[in-house]
């Protein structure tokens, strides 16, 4: 079923979306801001806090739901949400240009961002990020996988990981910080754009980066 949100004449107070008792969400924007931060209902949630009234959000309510942006010309269409997410649930963002904000979120986050920087504040649960042009910078305690193209990546640990840590990162440098006390054992691989380790827990870290540094630090 699909409900079709007009934003030609909307105040400019935030607006929440009519979605499915839903815990996964897939969205889709061809420019905006987003916020992704923990919620304690059961449900995930979409409010619009800026938009453009050339387009329109598209709702595909269903087990996942699904929100994207019609509009004659997705380059003239902005719109900027904030996304609550339950400590089980899923979102996943496709966007085009704009900035993220990932902020003490517990459930998992998967992030296609195509030109814009990723912010993690506090941020519990895995994320995924892959960013073409952009950085990647703040602090969680979840697991990390992220793809950069041109960027830096600057990320810290509060505490341990609750996952793996794997970072790929073609042009730019990359500096991890894990929390204090965690010992790079003599085993961790270092070459120039190589660095692998085991972490306690079971976990792993790897770290490479084809044109660029890498510094794996704790403390």
């Amino acid at each position: 079923m699909l409900f079709l949100v007009s934003l030609a004449a909307q105040a400019a107070s935030p607006q929440a979306l009519d979605l499915a008792e839903s815990r996964s969400l897939m969205l889709a924007l061809p420019a905006g801001n987003v916020t992704i931060e923990h919620g304690e209902a059961m449900a995930v949630s979409v409010t619009q806090t800026q938009w453009d009234d050339r387009c329109s959000l598209v709702v595909d309510d269903g087990t996942a739901a699904s929100v994207s942006v019609k509009a004659r010309r997705k380059a003239d269409c902005a719109v900027d949400v904030v996304v609550t997410l339950p400590a089980d649930g899923r979102v996943r963002l496709e966007l085009a240009a704009g900035d993220v904000l990932v902020r003490q979120a517990q459930g998992s986050v998967d992030l296609l961002v195509e030109d814009g920087d990723v912010a993690l504040d506090g941020a519990t649960g895995s994320v995924f990020a892959a960013i073409d042009n952009g950085y990647l910078h703040g602090s969680t305690s979840g697991g990390l996988l992220a793809e950069m193209g041109v960027g830096d990546v600057s990320v810290a640990w509060s505490a341990l990981p609750s996952g793996d840590i794997q970072v790929q990162a073609r042009k730019g440098d990359v500096q991890l910080t894990l929390p204090a006390g965690v010992v790079l054992d003599d085993e961790a691989r270092r070459d120039k754009d190589i660095f692998r380790v085991s972490l306690p827990g079971d976990r792993v870290l790897n770290a490479t980066a084809q044109r660029g540094d890498i510094a794996v630090t704790s403390g």
